[in-house]
């Protein structure tokens, strides 16, 4: 037997709440007639229950059940609402011991939705109650209570007098803290657990020692259990920490590609924690066949003091590759000689002390100090004996440089796939007297900005710039070449500080670090980038981009070089995949260049 509700005179909030608890309304197709015609009988007391909280304590309520030829019973349900319960009083009071309310009940009790004349809405009444009990569980006034919480309905049930009065209690402390772990020293474990006893309750204290515990990456597992003793006046918090500490190792291999680098391979080792300090260890090999190139990285970081969010740090960086050295005229792409072989090695290592500030802002900035020892050889090979007296000894040299450096990085980024949006700026600092263990001496300045904004659901931009600066000297060159006079500007800076411009991530549409006087680098750079996504689908879109840049040694003598093009995003698993077709609209260009890269522009 099929049964048929039909219900007529509700508001849709109404008739959803008497569908959900009236039992007429919510029983099989097979309960016998007499079970249902018992139902029928109470269910007007159940269905004007319903219509209570909404404010409808006058309702009328007729039933009427119907049998049609197929034997199919049915119920007509018609219901007049008649007019709603309003409040008339209103009584709301709090208490605290200082006899001054605390912010967070004050604020409650500015906020309470129902204001004399409004409709009496239960639901609402009891939201804002439960509310306000989580705010005061939130806050730690542990032993918040109701000395009176009730709602009148006159004689008449036309008018509800609300009556709310709470008494806050003091506000808990801290009490012990104990932990559970079996790795690190307590030294290391109080650089993220600050709070003392006696201290006044904060929940965003506690917020904050699980997110410095789970990403201080020593930990699988972080469990803060707080236990309230309410007997005590005040309440008092106590803490249980439970750590599981993480396996030592991660090892890692990854291989990529990019039209700047050809096919690359790196293979990395994580020491989580090389010993109960918490000193940690990063290891990192590369390789790539762009220039037959091999690199060694290593990251070694020791806890200071007592903020979980500074380290001593060594970093050590040593490189081999053999480059095919083009020397050429400035605002060309033409060699001035054959291409010549040169190899290029360097050793680095950069000690000093890492910070990370900001973080409570939303705002999150890594702040390094350190001091840079560099040894640089670059060696051509001029077999054939084609380079002028005079410059061969300014392309070969060895170079030791003892600099000291500042860099700061920040980062906001925020979303995933083609939803991910943000900001990341850094500036980096650098410095060496010749006086002071270096063969040279030099300023250096370096801001770069980055920032991406969704417009829409479809519509993405995403701005690049960069600025470089060296007070530097460099080598002038007037060389006597097939009845000319060719001038080469060569700075004297070791070339991991020099600059370069061109490729995937700088001006599309010109090689990788193609641009700059004579394609060795230079003291000075200015690049700008501004670029469209529209999206296909979920995974897929469409972009179109302008870049313009270069490195030069003298502002008096910048030509800037122009690259446009249209690129394809794919957002994969393993991070958007960027495809860009880019034309030079200056010289040196080759033509339409093909460019491949895999991540996000913005790290």
């Amino acid at each position: 037997m099929a049964l048929e509700y039909r219900i007529t005179g509700a508001p849709e909030a109404v008739e959803k709440n008497i569908r959900a608890t009236v039992d007429l309304l919510r029983v099989e197709a097979d309960t016998p007639r007499w079970r249902l015609q018992e139902m029928a009988r109470y269910a007007p007391e159940q269905i004007m229950k319903a219509m209570e909280p909404f404010g409808f304590y006058r309702a009328q309520v007729n039933i009427q059940q119907q049998l049609n030829d197929d034997n199919e019973l049915s119920y007509l349900i018609e219901i007049t609402t008649g007019e709603a319960v309003t409040v008339r009083q209103l009584m709301l009071n709090g208490q605290h011991p200082s006899g001054q309310l605390p912010e967070v009940f004050q604020q409650w009790l500015d906020e309470w939705p129902l204001t004399s004349g409004s409709v009496l809405d239960q639901q609402r009444y009891e939201q804002a109650k439960t509310q306000l009990e989580q705010r005061a569980e939130q806050q730690g006034y542990f032993q918040f209570q109701w000395q009176q919480h009730e709602i009148v309905i006159s004689e008449d049930r036309q008018h509800a007098d609300i009556r709310l009065q709470f008494q806050t209690g003091r506000k808990a402390v801290f009490g012990t803290t104990s932990i559970e772990q079996e790795r690190f020293t307590d030294k290391l474990l109080n650089r993220f657990i600050d709070i003392q006893t006696g201290e006044r309750y904060n929940s965003e204290r506690l917020d904050r020692l699980r997110s410095d515990l789970s990403t201080s990456g020593y930990f699988d597992s972080v469990v803060v259990v707080e236990k309230v003793d309410r007997s005590q006046d005040p309440a008092v918090v106590n803490l249980e920490i439970q750590l599981q500490t993480r396996p030592p190792n991660t090892y890692s291999t990854k291989l990529g590609f990019g039209t700047d680098t050809g096919p690359r391979l790196q293979l990395g080792w994580d020491r989580h924690h090389v010993s109960r300090r918490g000193d940690r260890l990063n290891l990192a090999f590369g390789a790539q066949q762009q220039n037959s190139e091999f690199a060694l990285r290593a990251n070694y970081e020791l806890p200071r003091g007592n903020d979980p969010d500074e380290f001593w740090f060594v970093r050590g960086f040593a490189q081999d590759e053999n480059i095919d050295f083009r020397l050429a005229a400035d605002g060309t792409d033409s060699s001035i000689f054959p291409d010549f072989n040169a190899n290029q090695r360097q050793i680095r290592m950069d000690t000093g002390l890492l910070t990370d500030i900001g973080r409570d802002s939303g705002w999150p900035l890594q702040q390094r100090l350190f001091v840079t020892y560099l040894f640089n050889s670059f060696e051509l090979v001029d077999s054939n004996n084609v380079l002028p007296a005079g410059l061969n000894p300014n392309n070969s040299r060895d170079q030791y440089v003892t600099a000291l450096g500042a860099s700061w990085d920040l980062r906001r980024i925020n979303g995933s796939g083609f939803a991910t949006e943000g900001t990341r700026a850094q500036l980096r600092l650098n410095g060496a007297l010749e006086q002071a263990v270096s063969d040279i001496s030099f300023a250096q300045l370096y801001l770069g900005v980055r920032h991406s904004r969704l417009l829409g659901d479809r519509h993405k931009v995403l701005v690049r710039g960069e600025i470089g600066y060296t007070e530097a000297e460099t080598d002038e060159f007037r060389i006597p070449v097939n009845d000319d006079i060719l001038e080469l500007s060569i700075t004297q800076l070791p070339e991991p500080f020099r600059f370069q411009a061109g490729g995937d991530r700088s001006v599309r549409g010109y090689g990788f670090e193609s641009l700059s006087n004579n394609r060795i680098g230079s003291n000075h750079l200015l690049s700008f980038s501004a670029e469209y996504e529209y999206r296909l689908s979920e995974d897929w879109a469409v972009a179109g981009f302008y870049d313009v840049g270069n490195a030069f040694n003298r502002f008096s003598d910048i030509r800037l070089r122009h690259g446009v093009g249209l690129g394809l995003r794919w957002y994969s698993l393993v991070g958007p995949v960027r495809l860009d077709f880019a034309r030079g609209l200056d010289e040196p260009s080759d033509g339409l260049r093909l460019h491949i890269t895999i991540g996000s522009p913005l790290l």
